[in-house]
């Protein structure tokens, strides 16, 4: 509701489904004949799992080796989220390669190549990202 709405004028409030949208600060104020009382207030803070708000690049990440790359994901939630960054190799194999909001490659190699995914995390839900592809291009290399 807008500040200074009056939402009842009973001596109870009753909120039917919360949602994210119903934090916020309510005030009580009671009045009689004589005049009106000094405002209760109170704080409803709303806790809800993460939501990806973004993911950049959006769905595709093509690189040279021996370049710098920056994956970024924005997620809101309450309380505030956790994050990790997964990859999945084009063996099927899933590494953890972040927990931060941005995932900073300094120096891309053969083995960034695959499927990246932002996770979201706090005390009720989680939540993933789609997945950025990650392409590597370069000079050929010898495996050991």
């Amino acid at each position: 509701p807008a500040a200074g709405t009056m939402l009842t004028s009973q001596p109870s409030f009753t909120i039917q489904s919360v949602s994210k949208e119903s934090a916020g600060r309510y005030e009580c104020v009671a009045e009689n004949a004589l005049g009106l009382s000094e405002p209760s207030t109170v704080n409803l803070k709303v806790k809800y799992s993460p939501v990806i708000l973004s993911v950049s690049p959006t769905s595709e990440l093509s690189s040279t080796t021996g370049e710098m790359i920056r994956l970024s994901c924005e997620a809101e939630a309450s309380p505030s989220p956790s994050y990790t960054w997964l990859q999945q190799l084009p063996s099927g194999e899933v590494l953890v390669r972040g927990y931060e909001k941005e995932l900073i490659i300094e120096k891309l190699d053969y083995e960034h190549q695959g499927e990246f995914v932002c996770g979201a995390k706090n005390a009720v839900g989680e939540v993933q990202s789609k997945p950025v592809k990650v392409q590597v291009k370069g000079a050929p290399s010898v495996s050991k």
